[in-house]
């Protein structure tokens, strides 16, 4: 296995390179990112989320960010978080990125899945929703349910590598069979050994089954927080 390469900048400064490789991101198009695979919507790309203060416990890779999960256009709500992405693109501050983060911490519970599947694990023991950092494989906010492919993950794979790089997070939670596949690979030869079960997102699961994977994910979660 190769060696894990240590973290010598401050958190401060990873904060930064952060926000300003996120305003980047934000500032493309859709339909130019992903050469014409993905009809431009009304939702910005979406770097993903770091605290800005201090390292997140868990660092969570998921699929793509869901376009149904906020309220739509027009919306006072959506105008303002519209407004806050926006003014993280345009001045690459962390203290507008501030915002975005807070806008996003927010919202976090009224994600069906957070709430029903990623939020109890982490009460279960003893974190909130502070204390995680989240980033999609896939930048573009798509309909649940989606099923981007490989052409449109093979555009992303770079930046979302160059995070991980970045954030060399101790313990990382891969919610999704799909895209584990992708980086499990990169993220324990280089990163960390510390990654959680695979987490099944089918709605159709079983009561049964979620509480059974729900007890695997956060008994294994407890140990790595213990070593950590």
């Amino acid at each position: 296995m190769s060696a894990k390469p240590s973290q010598s900048r401050s958190y401060e400064e990873i904060v930064r390179i952060f926000v300003a490789s996120g305003a980047a991101l934000i500032r493309q198009t859709a339909a130019v990112r992903y050469r014409g695979l993905v009809a431009e919507g009304t939702r910005l790309l979406e770097p993903g989320f770091i605290p800005p203060d201090s390292p997140a416990r868990v660092l969570i890779v998921s699929y793509f960010p869901n376009a149904t999960d906020l309220d739509g256009p027009g919306t006072p709500a959506y105008d303002e978080l519209r407004a806050h992405f926006e003014a993280w693109a345009d001045s690459e501050a962390v203290e507008d990125y501030r915002l975005c983060h807070e806008d996003w911490q927010s919202n976090l519970d009224r994600i069906p899945f957070h709430r029903k599947r990623t939020r109890p694990i982490l009460e279960a023991v003893g974190l909130s929703n502070r204390d995680i950092a989240w980033l999609p494989f896939v930048k573009v906010p798509l309909p649940a349910g989606s099923s981007p492919g490989d052409e449109i993950m093979d555009v992303d794979i770079d930046v979302l590598w160059e995070q991980l790089q970045l954030l060399r997070p101790r313990i990382v939670w891969i919610q999704g069979v799909g895209i584990r596949a992708r980086i499990e690979g990169l993220v324990k030869d280089r990163i960390t050994d510390m990654i959680l079960p695979a987490q099944s997102v089918s709605q159709y699961d079983s009561p049964a089954k979620q509480k059974s994977e729900h007890e695997r994910i956060s008994k294994r979660l407890r140990e790595y927080l213990a070593s950590a």
